[in-house]
């Protein structure tokens, strides 16, 4: 056994020294992660999202975003964890890798609340090593408490059609992992440099073809969840993946 042990330490030792000249001994660069809601076309000058019969106001879209990765591809052997300053005041010096992770890619454990509505808000920025990144993933993360009691993504805002305006809720507990490749070659943190990578939510894509027309009213309101307008939940859901991106 001590055979064994000795071995695989003299290799790792092989493979760092060989690696040596090619990693920056310390973080020399920093990381900001953003996420963004995009301007659509299909958003127009008012503020509302047009749809096929009638409009929405959107006044807020909030998502819970936990285990986020940024995949390094220049062959640094470090596992670069995320520091304090996350938005919502958790704290993530070191975290753990989900499953089929490399050491070298940048860790965020969250989870961390956002409102794709606001603009842009920085999730988190982060010291790492020079290199190039060329994938954000994330998983959307159930939340037990409010405002998400039970769900990832909970948008309200109103319906109008004509004269009336009807309150809606979407609640989603989407939970599937995204994947969002970056475009090109990726983007590159050089040494002494700060560089952005920003996930683009596109809520008038999300919400522009869903026909709110016909959903069912409860009590005045549209609720769009698993149990109440469940079709309009699975449209909202198909299109979650579809109009997310990411770029520098």
């Amino acid at each position: 056994m001590k055979k064994i042990v000795i071995l695989s330490c003299a290799v790792v030792l092989f493979a760092s020294c060989s690696r040596q000249s090619n990693v920056s001994p310390t973080k020399t660069a920093s990381l900001n992660l953003l996420v963004a809601n995009t301007k659509s076309k299909i958003l127009s000058q008012t503020g509302r999202i047009s749809t096929a019969n009638g409009a929405l106001e959107v006044s807020s879209f909030l998502m819970s975003i936990a285990n986020v990765r940024i995949e390094e591809n220049s062959g640094n052997d470090v596992q670069q964890g995320g520091n304090s300053g996350s938005n919502d005041g958790n704290d993530s010096p070191e975290t753990s890798s989900p499953e089929g992770s490399e050491n070298s890619d940048v860790m965020l454990a969250g989870p961390f609340t956002v409102d794709a509505v606001t603009g842009t808000v920085s999730l988190q920025k982060v010291d790492v090593f020079p290199g190039t990144f060329k994938k954000v993933d994330f998983s959307m993360s159930v939340q037990p408490n409010l405002p998400f009691n039970g769900g990832s993504i909970l948008v309200k805002g109103f319906f109008k059609s004509g004269i009336s305006s009807i309150p809606f809720t979407i609640q989603s507990a989407f939970s599937s992992r995204i994947q969002l490749p970056l475009a090109g070659n990726g983007i590159t943190a050089k040494d002494k440099s700060s560089v952005t990578i920003t996930i683009t939510v596109d809520v008038a894509q999300l919400l522009g073809n869903i026909d709110f027309s016909g959903a069912t009213v409860t009590n005045g309101e549209i609720h769009v969840d698993a149990i109440a307008n469940s079709g309009l939940l699975k449209n909202f859901e198909t299109n979650f993946v579809k109009f997310m991106d990411a770029a520098e």
